[in-house]
């Protein structure tokens, strides 16, 4: 057995992976016992690395797993070579065939002697495993509670995509998100919140977008502690800085939930781009909803039911309505709710009376009745970039009392444009799939 074991070693640093895997099975695996093989553990880990080597990565893991029938080692070059041949399944989508020995594997693994080994393998087992139903998360918290957050590196890795250049997430700011996502599903609200809060406080090692989505799990959780008024500041304070029709959707549930006033929220979650197929369960929504007038719910259950049709989803019938035919009747839907929010007076009608800066970072004031609101063009919500936005334009906008240099101050929030006082929505609104 000696000498295979230096054979085997020998074909692997010569890179002759496949002799190694023939010889493997000419003069060892049809001669020895499987125990014997077992204990070899420097002949499995050169074994395991020549069929990941030669794309037989699940071969070598069934072969040590299922026929050797072993468990995790603590020889480090072996366990580690199972850990690069368990995460390749994990990123093949394979995961659920080695689920277990992927949860042991990472329970076993120590934070401080396989730093690298541990943060990489540790973060994709917790996307699969978030993924699969139910989670075990009682396993889970346990592997990240073996974390110390100060000793994650905090360097983001880039690659060119086209002509951007792309920033991966860095350990740490995984390890903040993946965290809050494990509290939040594990109904451990208030470790939810201490963890967004302690996120913030690195606010120089964490970048905004992670921070976003800390907040709003930091959100959700104060809302399942029964403060939806908290909830929902800090919900507004982030879509003034990232408005996303999603959050606002939470926003009108929350709310809604509470038996607060939401149609305003809800009405965002229309405004506001996106792909119109993901808002499937907030058209449903309003067409249920006996409150709202006709036109508005009618027309709801109509782009909800061609949205169902379009991606044969359960419970749909054919298709009736062409590309065209479906952006002009979610027009017509966006200008009923816009019509319906002005006469029960949750929108202004103004004009652009003063713009003090042009540009994507411009703003100005809105005249409406003997007050003027001062608003920033990101605030717009039917403009892209090649929109000039110049004085006399009317429009319709959400009032806000802010505060600015200790002073309040009237401002609009969100602004529509008119042209010959019709809406305008531009194609970004209509990302059909």
């Amino acid at each position: 057995m000696i000498r295979h074991i230096k054979n085997m070693a020998e074909f692997r640093k010569q890179k002759q992976m496949h002799h190694a895997i023939d010889y493997f099975k000419t003069h060892i695996d049809k001669h020895y016992k499987k125990q014997q093989i077992a204990d070899e553990k420097e002949l499995l880990a050169d074994l395991l690395f020549c069929l990941r080597k030669t794309n037989k990565t699940k071969a070598g893991l069934e072969y040590y797993f299922n026929i050797l029938k072993q468990n995790i080692p603590k020889y480090i070059k072996l366990k580690h070579e199972l850990v690069w041949g368990l995460l390749e399944m994990i990123k093949k989508e394979l995961y659920y065939e080695f689920r277990k020995e992927s949860i042991a594997m990472a329970q076993v693994l120590s934070f401080q002697q396989d730093k690298l080994a541990f943060s990489l393998f540790v973060f994709k087992l917790t996307e699969a495993e978030m993924a699969t139903h139910p989670p075990d998360l009682i396993a889970l918290l346990n592997i990240f509670h073996k974390m110390i957050p100060e000793k994650l590196s905090t360097e983001n890795y880039s690659f060119q995509a086209k002509s951007k250049t792309v920033k991966l997430p860095s350990d740490i700011e995984k390890y903040y998100l993946s965290y809050s996502k494990l509290l939040y599903q594990a109904k451990k609200y208030d470790e939810c919140i201490e963890n967004s809060k302690q996120a913030q406080n690195h606010s120089n090692i964490v970048r905004p977008t992670y921070l976003f989505w800390l907040k709003r799990l930091e959100a959700l959780s104060y809302n399942r502690l029964d403060n939806s008024e908290q909830a929902i500041s800090i919900l507004e304070a982030e879509v003034q800085q990232n408005p996303q029709w999603f959050i606002y959707y939470e926003m009108y549930k929350i709310a809604i939930s509470n038996k607060q006033h939401s149609e305003i929220y809800l009405a965002l979650s229309f405004l506001l781009p996106g792909v119109i197929d993901y808002k499937i369960k907030i058209f449903e929504n309003v067409a249920e909803n006996s409150l709202l007038p006709k036109e508005i719910s009618q027309t709801a259950l109509k782009i909800a039911s061609e949205i169902r049709a379009r991606n044969n989803w359960k419970n749909s019938k054919p298709a009736s309505l062409s590309d065209m035919e479906l952006v002009g009747l979610h027009n017509t839907y966006l200008n009923n709710w816009i019509n319906y929010l002005h006469i029960s007076k949750q929108v202004f009608l103004g004009k652009i009376s003063r713009m003090l800066h042009k540009g994507n970072n411009g703003d100005g004031f809105i005249r409406h009745k003997n007050k003027s609101y001062y608003f920033k063009v990101r605030n717009v919500l039917n403009a892209d970039r090649k929109t000039e936005i110049i004085e006399q334009i009317n429009c319709y906008f959400i009032p806000q009392t802010s505060i600015y240099n200790g002073k309040k101050r009237e401002s609009a929030l969100w602004i529509i444009l008119l042209s010959n006082k019709t809406l305008i929505w531009p194609k970004y609104n209509y990302k059909l799939k």
